[in-house]
């Protein structure tokens, strides 16, 4: 319940700095970069101290190769598909 007040919090202060005129316009796109390339990565290496290695951690790590080869897939057959039917690909 603690989350969703410091959600609220922080999204009631980010209306109030933006109306106020106290954040630029590229505010939104400055936050998010920090969060994304310095917020994320300390969380990550936080937690992965505490992994133990062990078999259930495999399908977690596989996901990423498997997503990949089923998009792959996937855009491959649509492709075959698309060039049967006469539709030229690529500009």
């Amino acid at each position: 319940m603690n989350n969703y007040i410091l959600l609220g919090a922080c999204l009631l202060l980010g209306l109030f700095l933006r109306r106020s005129g106290r954040l630029p316009d590229n505010a939104a796109a400055s936050l998010n970069g920090f969060v994304v390339h310095i917020s994320l990565p300390a969380l990550t290496l936080t937690y992965v101290h505490g992994l133990k290695l062990d078999t259930s951690l495999i399908l977690p790590a596989l996901m990423a190769l498997v997503m990949f080869g089923v998009g792959c897939g996937f855009f491959w057959l649509a492709a075959r598909a698309l060039v049967s039917h006469g539709l030229q690909l690529g500009g």
